[in-house]
């Protein structure tokens, strides 16, 4: 179950900075800030979750 939410937090993250991008987001926009932030958290989590 923590697999599953640590990849749609990491999803949701892709999904941010992509939509941001499409939109005309420069690289420090809100949106791709918080995408990143989402995807090292998904990522994180992933990686501890594996690594237990």
């Amino acid at each position: 179950m923590a697999r599953l939410l640590s990849l749609a937090i990491l999803g949701l993250g892709v999904a941010m900075v992509v939509s941001t991008v499409v939109r005309g987001g420069g690289p420090l926009s809100v949106g791709v800030v918080v995408g990143l932030l989402f995807c090292a958290l998904g990522a994180a989590r992933l990686y501890v979750e594996v690594r237990r």
